[in-house]
């Protein structure tokens, strides 16, 4: 009767107020007479489950008429048995595609993850081989900056590792609640992977070749053989003449040989006569 019309609708309604990510709406009766059927005739029923926002399945229970409101449902079925197999059978394809998906990332991602640290292992490895003979040359200098190098390659390989460790087991442990939130992780992650590992290598080995310049540059040989001197009081470098005095013994370093001489007098330049 109106009743149940209006009982039906109220439902539909509140469903929708509800805000719960609803699946389906199944609509169901489990017998009764012709005129229990009527009510799923009624404009009002039909335009509810016509407009209705989420799949409506229907089933009813009349296995010769077809009401108004099996024609606007998402999928009509006789018997509410027919609505359970229905939905039953739609989950099991679901979970078995979303299974189907889950081994796939997981294939891509453990390939991509060895991949990219064969990549990083080669190319660190690279590195490495070709900055020993700098190092033996350079030890004492470059000692602490081949130390920062390593450290913060392992810290980068580390980082890396643990969030696509994170990543493969979320994806693992939660296929069917984090498949839709972890897609665009997984492509930024991999679009990131195939150019920060070189890109950061470098740079680790711009600065590597700018502390050996730096160093070169500071080598006292280079400075006497630009004919540049070292002069000592009694073996001590001496920056200027304040405790130089006339007589005094001084010792010159050139570039291949040192001169011992004695001081006649001594003039204040202010450093003038030697500005480029």
């Amino acid at each position: 009767g109106k009743e149940a019309e209006e009982e039906l609708k109220q439902s539909m309604i509140k469903i929708f107020k509800s805000n719960k990510e609803y699946d389906c709406v199944v609509i169901i009766r489990g017998g009764g007479s012709a005129t229990d059927f009527l009510v799923f005739n009624t404009y009002g029923i039909a335009q509810a489950v016509a407009r209705f926002p989420i799949p409506v399945i229907t089933g009813i229970g009349h296995l010769t008429d077809v009401s108004i409101t099996d024609l606007m449902a998402h999928t009509s079925t006789n018997v509410p048995t027919k609505a359970a197999e229905f939905i039953i059978a739609h989950n099991r394809l679901f979970e078995e595609k979303i299974s189907v998906f889950q081994k796939s990332i997981i294939i891509k991602t453990q390939q991509l993850i060895a991949s990219s640290l064969n990549k990083i292992n080669s190319t660190q490895s690279s590195v490495l081989n070709n900055s020993r003979s700098v190092l033996i040359k350079n030890k004492d200098g470059i000692v602490k900056a081949n130390q920062t190098i390593l450290n913060k390659s392992k810290t980068i390989l580390f980082t890396l590792h643990k969030n696509l460790t994170t990543v493969s087991g979320l994806v693992t442990t939660s296929p069917f609640i984090r498949v839709r939130n972890k897609q665009n992780d997984l492509k930024n992650i991999s679009n990131n992977l195939k150019s920060f590992s070189q890109i950061s290598l470098n740079n680790q080995k711009s600065y590597l070749n700018h502390y050996v310049s730096i160093i070169k540059i500071m080598n006292p040989k280079n400075i006497l053989k630009k004919g540049f001197a070292i002069v000592k009081q009694k073996g001590k470098i001496l920056k200027d003449s304040e405790q130089v005095e006339a007589g005094s013994e001084l010792t010159i370093s050139l570039y291949e040989s040192e001169i011992i001489t004695k001081v006649i007098s001594k003039n204040t330049t202010h450093g003038t006569e030697n500005e480029l």
